[in-house]
């Protein structure tokens, strides 16, 4: 993820858009805790575009 070389304004909906995807896999609690905690590691957001994933996930 981290060469994926994106658009810093891109970031909150490309980590948006992997966990709705990683929840609609249908994987077991332990599969997705650990690919979930691969995108939170390498798609680290800082304060503003939490707020701004925080945003897009309550009114999308």
């Amino acid at each position: 993820m981290a060469k994926m070389r994106m658009d810093k304004v891109e970031r909150p909906r490309v980590k948006l858009l992997s966990l709705q995807l990683l929840a609609n896999l249908g994987l077991n609690p332990a599969q997705v805790q650990l690919i979930s905690g691969f995108i939170d590691t390498y798609l680290k957001l800082d304060a503003q575009e939490t707020a701004l994933n925080a945003y897009a996930t309550c009114y999308h």
